[in-house]
């Protein structure tokens, strides 16, 4: 490199930086993905998104018609996006060093979705906000789903494990595990509900979010929980390319390739587990409270119960999240029956 390139790109680097802009970490990837995922950040133009790519602070993510994605987050916070669902990573910091100062704002634009707490969340409740129009949710070892229609300004709330406590203006009301509350603008939040007694719309969105098997909300190291979705996403083709081989060639070159795929998708998943516990570990140290792990999984009335993932693949990734089943169901809500801005917290 000449002594002129060099100086060209240190100036770069210190105008880069010291103008307030920096390479952020990847802080999330996707887990699972049914259908189409679309992320955009600022105004540049979205991009496609697969199992295995990895969310920056700042990113927008959208799903499409009849597709649900399932996104896990650096401290293990799990977020299950449901169809035409629109999501913002405002802002996400985990200093596994003093968890306490750690960070997550998120915001719900359109659409349902389901979450679980991670290490932030169950540490310092006030470190994670949930945002859906004008209302805020804090949660703490909670699992539960949120819906927001911004056409009406409704958002519906709904508590799986735990308890929340939704708040407006006008007042406030806690949801105690398998109870919802739905809240309209300029209208107090009523008292909460049983699930059994939510309207049609709501109760099948969360019905559907409730379906999803979930990974364990463990800290991961994005890099290697990532490598490892994406690589048991191709052993899964490759699977499913021997299927398809039509002649004795094509299956044999496919049966190779899916051992090679296995191999690959078993060695990521062995790294994976392996930078989990060391993340889990040093967030311990940092100060981290362990969060409540998922409520199961329970499938809507009328469909089959969701399917366990095989031991065998859940080692050695079961640390890290990896070889938990796909999302069962197609959830079809997309927030309409929700209710109104406010504040949520967990009691």
């Amino acid at each position: 490199m000449t002594k002129s390139m060099f100086r060209f790109l240190l100036v770069w680097a210190l105008c880069l930086f010291g103008s307030g802009y920096a390479l952020a970490a990847p802080v999330a990837y996707v887990h699972e993905l049914t259908g189409n995922m679309q992320q955009q950040y600022g105004t540049s133009a979205p991009q496609s998104l697969k199992i295995g790519d990895t969310v920056d602070p700042g990113a927008t993510l959208t799903t499409g018609a009849g597709s649900n994605a399932v996104v896990k987050f650096e401290d293990g916070q799990i977020v299950a996006l449901q169809p035409d669902t629109r999501f913002a990573v405002r802002q996400f910091e985990f200093q596994k060093a003093n968890v306490a100062r750690s960070n997550s704002a998120l915001e719900l634009l359109a659409g349902g979705l389901r979450f679980v707490t991670g290490m932030i969340g169950s540490t310092n409740r006030n470190a994670f906000k949930l945002s859906a129009g004008t209302a805020t949710i804090g949660i703490r070892g909670t699992d539960g789903t949120l819906l927001f229609n911004p056409a009406t300004g409704a958002v519906s709330a709904a508590t799986h494990l735990g308890a929340l406590a939704i708040s407006t203006s006008l007042g406030t009301s806690v949801i105690p595990a398998e109870s919802f509350v739905t809240a309209t603008p300029n209208v107090a939040p009523p008292p909460a509900a049983p699930i059994t007694q939510a309207p049609p719309a709501v109760a099948q969105a969360i019905a559907q979010a409730r379906a999803i098997s979930l990974p364990i909300n463990t800290p991961v190291s994005v890099p290697a929980s990532a490598r490892a979705a994406a690589t048991q996403a191709q052993a899964a083709a490759a699977e499913r390319a021997i299927q398809a081989a039509t002649t004795d060639a094509a299956r044999q070159a496919a049966q190779l390739a899916a051992t090679q795929a296995r191999a690959a998708a078993a060695a990521a998943a062995q790294a994976a587990a392996q930078s989990s516990e060391q993340a889990t570990e040093a967030a311990v140290r940092g100060g981290a409270v362990v969060a409540t792990p998922p409520a199961p999984a329970i499938a809507p009335p009328g469909q089959a119960a969701p399917t366990a993932a095989p031991a065998a693949a859940l080692a050695p990734g079961a640390a890290a999240g990896i070889g938990t089943p796909a999302p069962t169901g197609t959830p079809t809500a997309t927030g309409s029956g929700g209710g109104g801005g406010g504040t949520a917290s967990v009691r």
